[in-house]
């Protein structure tokens, strides 16, 4: 079905609209698909403190593809377990701070305190 659009002009004073029957709104766009993106979060992470050297489980989802994790900004090497799960070495020069997981979906941050002993 064609919709008629319509004109209007202004004429010193007076508004005249004109239906034209042979001009056409242009077609609308078809509405792009929504993709619902996974997203990564941080639940937590065990033991709560540690030294240089120890392994730290952190829990959360969207760590499959996981490409770095760091205590308080110090990367680390770390594990992949699972999708909720990484396994991960406190590194040499860690502090206490937050514990941090990035991937290609985001980047995850602890909101508790990994405390360095």
């Amino acid at each position: 079905m064609k919709k008629a659009t319509t004109a209007t002009a202004l004429f010193v004073g007076f508004l005249l609209m004109v239906s034209a029957p042979w001009a056409q709104a242009a077609p609308k766009a078809a509405a792009a698909p929504r993709v619902h993106a996974a997203t990564v979060s941080f639940v937590g992470f065990a033991p709560r403190h540690g030294t240089m050297g120890d392994t730290v489980i952190i829990t959360g989802t969207g760590f499959r593809g996981a490409t770095s994790v760091a205590f308080h900004g110090v990367t680390t090497t770390f594990k992949v377990i699972s999708n909720t799960k990484i396994s991960a070495t406190v590194p040499c020069g860690a502090t206490s701070g937050r514990l941090t997981v990035h991937t290609p979906k985001g980047t995850a941050r602890s909101v508790a305190i990994f405390k360095f002993t």
